[in-house]
């Protein structure tokens, strides 16, 4: 059983492939934000694990 979530850059949109049990289905969407939002839905949905993310760190204003 494969599945996956990808994210993709592709004419200034980002797309979130899905691909499970050989289906491939993508989403595109305008802003980069709202697919890695999307993206790890997606994730959970599935059962995959999630992926690390890279936040930068808050800044504290000191």
């Amino acid at each position: 059983m494969l599945r996956s979530v990808e994210l993709l850059e592709k004419d200034g949109k980002t797309i979130v492939r899905i691909i499970n049990d050989g289906h491939i289905s993508d989403r595109k969407f305008d802003h980069a934000d709202y697919a890695r939002s999307w993206a790890e839905g997606q994730r959970i949905r599935l059962g995959l694990p999630m992926k690390p993310h890279s936040y930068p760190e808050a800044r504290t204003g000191t």
